[in-house]
């Protein structure tokens, strides 16, 4: 009679195992065996309860055991599918960024005037388009002024970072430009569109747009030949460009040297 009870038993634990409930009431163990014939001897309820509640525990911690298991089997493959679909998303990106510089192409809504206001820079001055990109791309005018290469000091926006360090280039921001040559010239800036890195990290190469800097190099060897200053030409200015980072922060086309960059912080 006993091995018959602790059958009952065993049997109605495993059926209350495979139910969705955390925690089965002495009850139900009881009722089976009662309507099997037997009877539940005093005191017996409160060790089926205990006992149950001892292997719901052991039944949890085998849950969390493969659980992990699971995980981390297939952890790799995991972060391998993501790593493919976001290196097929840059992939695509740089495609765009190409063919708009192969096309000199704009990637900007500069005749949008909620952006591209006239409040502050006329039309046509690197400040203008610089300061209307970032806020096109970002979502807020930065708070800044003067001329481009005072841009880094005069900045007291909270909302971005000051970065002195032009080896520390970031997308989406403003690069500011002096020209050490000349100490009374007014600097240049430059929005970064986006940036490619080598496989340890450092920058590769630099899309961006800029206004003001083509209008006196207008023929293959880049030699001044008409100076425009401050005057939009389409097809110039503010189209996408590449240019290797080593290049890019010294700008030897312009005699400019990069002194840092204004981020919009995360």
């Amino acid at each position: 009679m006993k091995k018959n009870l602790l059958l009952i038993i065993l049997s109605a634990l495993i059926l209350a195992s495979s139910t969705s409930c955390a925690k089965v009431q002495s009850s139900i163990a009881t009722n089976m065996i009662e309507a099997a014939g037997g009877t539940v001897p005093d005191g017996l309820e409160e060790q089926i309860q205990s006992d149950w509640d001892e292997f719901g525990n052991d039944v949890k911690d085998l849950g969390n055991i493969i659980g992990k298991d699971i995980k981390d089997r297939f952890k790799n493959e995991i972060e391998n599918i993501f790593s493919e679909k976001e290196a097929e998303k840059i992939a695509e990106e740089i495609s765009n960024y190409d063919s708009m510089t192969a096309n000199r192409t704009t990637p900007a809504d500069i005749n949008n005037s909620e952006y591209y206001n006239t409040k502050s820079y006329k039309k046509g001055q690197c400040t203008w388009y610089a300061n209307g990109r970032f806020f096109e791309k970002n979502g807020f005018e930065v708070d800044t002024h003067g001329n481009a290469k005072e841009w880094l000091d005069n900045c007291t926006d909270s909302r971005v970072t000051v970065e002195r360090d032009p080896q520390n280039i970031k997308p989406n921001s403003i690069a500011v430009f002096s020209k050490p040559a000349d100490p009374s010239h007014w600097g240049h800036v430059v929005y970064v569109e986006y940036v490619t890195y080598d496989e340890n990290g450092n920058p590769e190469n630099v899309y961006f747009t800029e206004c003001n800097m083509d209008a006196y190099y207008l023929d293959k060897e880049r030699t001044i030949i008409n100076p425009k200053w401050g005057v939009y030409n389409e097809g110039d200015d503010c189209v996408m460009k590449c240019e290797k980072f080593d290049y890019f922060i010294a700008r030897s086309n312009g005699g400019h040297r990069a002194e840092g960059y204004i981020i919009p912080n995360e």
